[in-house]
């Protein structure tokens, strides 16, 4: 992910070389846009210039919080109150995943151990003398912001730790 400042406004950015459009995104601020490659010690010069439309959104916010790029299903958001805090599950790069089911959905030959470890998620083992890696509870409150583009998806979430603090 790489980033330039710049005004509001919906932007293009080609390859200077090759003339070749690359999907980037803006936030108001900024303009980041994603390169497939780029070897070591090579460089490469882009135009950005003010578009006419945005580029269709390439990564997207199902309405079930889940990720998907190109129309491919990546993870989702998990916030329900049955859980002892929000995670994403599961999380694939291609067709793969790359952390394993348990606990969320179990699969044959996997071990069952550390079921507070629900594949990717935030947080302490130590939060003014309470424990929220194994035992406290992080509650889902509300969004604050979801959106989606050409480049990346955001969601801001706010989440209650217990009585000690609101992030």
């Amino acid at each position: 992910l790489a980033e330039h400042a710049a005004p509001q406004g919906t932007w293009r950015l080609r390859d200077k070389k090759s003339g070749v459009e690359i999907p980037c995104q803006s936030d108001g601020s900024k303009v980041r846009w994603l390169i497939d490659e780029l070897p070591a010690r090579e460089s490469r010069t882009y135009i950005l210039e003010k578009a006419e439309a945005p580029a269709p959104d390439r990564v997207t916010l199902g309405g079930d919080l889940s990720l998907r790029i190109d129309g491919k299903d990546r993870t989702r958001y998990f916030f329900d109150a049955g859980a002892k805090r929000p995670y994403f599950y599961p999380l694939k790069v291609g067709d793969n995943g790359v952390t394993r089911g348990y606990p969320m959905d179990p699969r044959k030959g996997e071990a069952e151990d550390h079921p507070h470890h629900t594949s990717l998620w935030f947080a302490h083992g130590d939060v003014n003398g309470k424990d929220f890696w194994h035992k406290e509870v992080i509650s889902h409150v509300r969004f604050l912001e979801q959106s989606s583009g050409p480049v990346y998806a955001k969601i801001v979430a706010e989440n209650r730790w217990g009585e000690e603090l609101t992030e």
